[in-house]
């Protein structure tokens, strides 16, 4: 059995800080980065960028299922992965899917976006995302960052890849 790990929650809640740790402690496993993906396209607009970065993401999961590779995935919600390529296609690759929901409060959220170098959402940015539009799933295990230190985190997200294996 092969995995897919998801990982996917609101701005400000350290989903590339996760991504990165986990990536260190699996280096088998192939990594889909959408938000650099994302970045890179933005000369083409962002509604374009959006676009594009999920069909690309799409396109490098099933062509790494393919291949038989284990696959870390962020920014990506799990229920649409499989509704785009097919959850039959997982099945019959003989893929499991551990999706993973990070989150925090909103005023963690706020004060990690106004501390990023990058360029930022700015507050109302970061309320609406995490009001609006990214919500969990009922399957995925929400891990809040904000409650716990990255090294709990990193533990509970191996302790369930393990547990699924």
């Amino acid at each position: 059995m092969y995995n897919i790990i998801t990982i996917h929650g609101p701005v400000g809640v350290g989903k590339s800080t996760l991504t990165n740790i986990l990536r260190e402690k699996l280096p088998t496993y192939s990594y889909v980065d959408r938000p650099f993906i994302k970045r890179g396209l933005k000369p083409a607009g962002r509604t374009e960028a959006l676009k594009l970065s999920k069909e690309a993401t799409y396109f490098l999961i099933k062509e790494l299922v393919l291949l038989n590779q284990n696959i870390i995935v962020q920014e990506v919600n799990p229920e649409s992965m499989q509704r785009k390529i097919g959850k039959e296609f997982f099945e019959e690759h003989n893929y499991r899917i551990i999706p993973f929901f990070i989150s925090c409060s909103i005023e963690t959220a706020i004060q990690r976006d106004i501390n990023r170098s990058a360029k930022t959402v700015g507050k109302e940015g970061v309320q609406k995302i995490h009001t609006e539009y990214v919500k969990p799933m009922p399957y995925e295990l929400v891990i809040d960052t904000g409650e716990k230190s990255i090294d709990e985190c990193i533990s509970i997200m191996i302790s369930e890849i393990n547990k699924q294996n």
